[in-house]
Order: C-alpha cells, then sequence, then structure tokens
C-alpha cells in the first residue's frame, strides 16, 4: 500500500541532495512523494521525479553575500553559526508554512536538521509519525569527536568526544529552534520542549560503516544506514567539449569547493591554476558558488559548471573538494583519493575523517591555502597509499544500498510509532 511521504530539506545543495535521493527512491517504490525546499533547488528535485512545495527564499543569494562569505571562509565557526542562524530565522515563516501544506496530506514526515523544531510542532498537533534523517553525525559518543569540534585535545579522549558532542548538539537545536522555534509555537502552542519532544525519534544517518563504524554507544534507533545517493536522470549527457578534456591526456584532478562562496575567488583560482601548472596536473575546475575560473585560463585547465559527481569523480585522478558531506561521500564512493579544504562546520569532521581513513593526506583549511600548500598536497595525495586505500573504500561502498536501508527503516517506524 503506497505511503505518502513528506520530505524536508533546506540548506545548500550538499544539504539538498540526499533528500533528493531519498524522494527519488521512494518514488522509485511507489510512494507518492513531495520535498520541502528552496527555489533554487526545486527544478534539481522535480528532474528526479519529485513533487516540490517550493519554500520562496534563495540559499545561494545569502551565501554569496558578501559578510556572509565573509563569516564562511575565514573559517570561525562561531561567526559562520551567525550567519546560518540569519538565513534559519528570516526562512522560518515560509518553511512553516510549506511543513504545514505537506503534512497534511502526508503519512510520514522525514526531516533534517532545519527543520527538526516545525515537525515536532506538526507531531503533536497531528500525530504524524517523524523519521530524523541526517548525514552528518550527531548522536553522542565516545568513538569519535564531535563533528564542529573535530581537534579538542583534552584527555581522556573519550570524553573530550563526549563534550565535542554536546557543544554540538547545542548549536545544533539552537539553530533549529531560531528556524523554527517561534513557528513551532504557533502550530502547537503546547507543544513539549523541543529536545524533549526529539528524543524518541527514529535516526537514519545516510554514512556508510565503511567510512564511519557505527558506534557500540549509540541507542538502538540511531542507524547507520550507507550513504545515499541519486540516480541522475537519464536525460543527462556530459558535455563533448569536458568528454574530449579527459580523454586528452592523464587523468586530470578535479578541484571544486561546491556551494561555498568567496571572497577571493580571483586569489583562489590563481592558486589553483599555479599549484597545479606547478606540480604538472591537468584540472576539472568546478565554476561553483565561488565562481572561480572567471578570466582566461591555461589550456591544462578546464572550467565546468553543474556537473553530476556520480560521473565525474570516477574519471579523477584525485578530488580536491571542501568537505561538505555529500561531496564527501561522492568522493570515497568514486574510490579515489582526496584533497580536503574545509571552510567552515562540519568540513574539518570530514576532512579529519578521510585522512584518518587513509584516503587523504591532512586537510588543508582555506585559509591555510597558498600556491605552496596546495601544490604540497597535490603531491601528497598521489602516493600510493591513499590511491589503494580509495579504490578499496569505494569498492566496500559499491556493496551497500543507503537509499533503500533508509527507505525500508522509514516505512518500518510508521507502525511502531503509530501503535
Amino acid at each position: 500500500m503506497p505511503v505518502r511521504v513528506a520530505l524536508v530539506g533546506i540548506g545548500s545543495r550538499g544539504d539538498v541532495q540526499p533528500y533528493i535521493a531519498l524522494g527519488q527512491r521512494f518514488v522509485d517504490e511507489g510512494h507518492p512523494t513531495t520535498l520541502v525546499t528552496t527555489q533554487e533547488f526545486a527544478p534539481l528535485a522535480r528532474s528526479h521525479g519529485i513533487e516540490v512545495e517550493e519554500v520562496p527564499v534563495s540559499v545561494q543569494a545569502f551565501i554569496s553575500n558578501p559578510t556572509t562569505s565573509r563569516a564562511i571562509e575565514g573559517g570561525g565557526l562561531i561567526r559562520s553559526f551567525l550567519k546560518f542562524r540569519e538565513i534559519s530565522a528570516s526562512a522560518r515563516q515560509a518553511t512553516g508554512e510549506a511543513v504545514s501544506r505537506v503534512t497534511a496530506k502526508a503519512d510520514v514526515l522525514v526531516v533534517g536538521f532545519g527543520a527538526v523544531a516545525l515537525a515536532h510542532a506538526v507531531k503533536s498537533v497531528t500525530g504524524i509519525p517523524v523519521v530524523r534523517a541526517y548525514n552528518v553525525p550527531i548522536t553522542s559518543t565516545s568513538a569519535f569527536p564531535g563533528v564542529l569540534f573535530p581537534r579538542l585535545s583534552m584527555r581522556p579522549r573519550s570524553l573530550t568526544h563526549r563534550i565535542g558532542h554536546w557543544l554540538t548538539n547545542q548549536a545544533v537545536w539552537m539553530l533549529a529552534g531560531s528556524g523554527g522555534g517561534s513557528a513551532r509555537k504557533r502550530l502547537s502552542p503546547f507543544a513539549p520542549p523541543l529536545l524533549s519532544a526529539a528524543e524518541d525519534d527514529p535516526i537514519a544517518y545516510g554514512i556508510s560503516r565503511h567510512v564511519l563504524p557505527r558506534p557500540t554507544d549509540w541507542p538502538s534507533g540511531a542507524t547507520m544506514d550507507g550513504f545515499w545517493f541519486a540516480r541522475e536522470p537519464e536525460t543527462w549527457t556530459p558535455p563533448a567539449d569536458l568528454e574530449a578534456f579527459i580523454a586528452a591526456g592523464n587523468e586530470p584532478v578535479y578541484v571544486g569547493f561546491g556551494s561555498m562562496a568567496s571572497e577571493s575567488s580571483q586569489a583562489l583560482t590563481r592558486h589553483v591554476v599555479e599549484a597545479t601548472q606547478a606540480t604538472g596536473v591537468r584540472v576539472v575546475l568546478h565554476q561553483g558558488w565561488a565562481g572561480l575560473g572567471n578570466g582566461v585560463l591555461p589550456a591544462h585547465v578546464h572550467l565546468v559548471g553543474s556537473v553530476p559527481h556520480s560521473w565525474l569523480f570516477p574519471r579523477m585522478a584525485a578530488i580536491v573538494h571542501h568537505g561538505g558531506a555529500g561531496t564527501t561521500a561522492s568522493a570515497f564512493r568514486a574510490g579515489r583519493p582526496q584533497v580536503v579544504v574545509p571552510f567552515h562546520g562540519d568540513q574539518p569532521f570530514w576532512g579529519l575523517v578521510a585522512n584518518q581513513t587513509g584516503v587523504a593526506p591532512r586537510p588543508l583549511p582555506r585559509r591555510s591555502v597558498t600556491t605552496m600548500s596546495l601544490a604540497q598536497a597535490l603531491t601528497s595525495v598521489s602516493a600510493s597509499r591513499h590511491v589503494v586505500r580509495a579504490a578499496e573504500i569505494g569498492r566496500l561502498i559499491a556493496t551497500e544500498d543507503g537509499c533503500g536501508t533508509t527507505v525500508n527503516r522509514v516505512l518500518g517506524s510508521i507502525t511502531r510509532q503509530t501503535i
């Protein structure tokens, strides 16, 4: 019997793409699915066969604002956090209205970080089952550090990890509250406190156990299901000039920073061009929200817009990226070594994971990028140990079905939450 599914994915493309992947799988299995997302990602979701309830907010316009990009590029956690609270607050009414419309005709609500407050307001009124679906691990554990504080260095390490997770959760819940707290109270004035309301939610993590093994001290309701990857629309074909560039020589290196904006895109482009020239590397440069590659580029650099990672990454010698959860997952799946250049947020955590997994040298923070430091990283990433380990991880991830596992968990949770 078909189940009507409501998904909420708000944020950058890396925040939204996992929910598009889940939505596509729900639709494939015969379950009508609607995704609540911002206007710039509505066409992408529809191209994957998913109905969309648009929130009339542009995340790209906000992130590309000079004050926001300055906070993000500087890597300061507090400044970045305050900026993201701003966009959460500005979008809360429109998001609340969209979530209310969608859940009025849904059987289950699947949400990410930004919509937890709204989800529990709706649940307290309607009783709809809620599943939290994340691709960043925030459930407390002694096994690995909190995602926003991966470099806490106190001893004992297990206690440090717990403290890091506690601090991370405070930040996440504050962000969720700023985005949905007032809307939550409008929908349900007598709703219980958010933290206590969410305690019993099932949490499905779209993360591979081969990259981050499930901690033994997690509660039974938190599962590590495998990365969530969308299937590209059959109508997509690679640009002929990109295919020709890849075929014209040794495998290029991919360099791209996704949805990260940059006040110094010209300087960042210059570092990429000079570092790859110095190391004799050809490069596929992703323009991204930073606007890299404006102007005349040398012959060893090929500029691209949006190209599916599933097609592009396996054709690259290495992947240089910002460490967003989605891009990191795609690089792991491709079986290619990585250089992680974290800007802010959870990105330093994923850089640490890539390094500790053996597929990458130590992360190169954005504020530390120079022509020399990037050239050194490009030399390091070509080491055979990174190449061999990356290929091994890629083969293991190919055996997983993250979307299928999570879809089954969501469908199973409906019965448990409504008994």
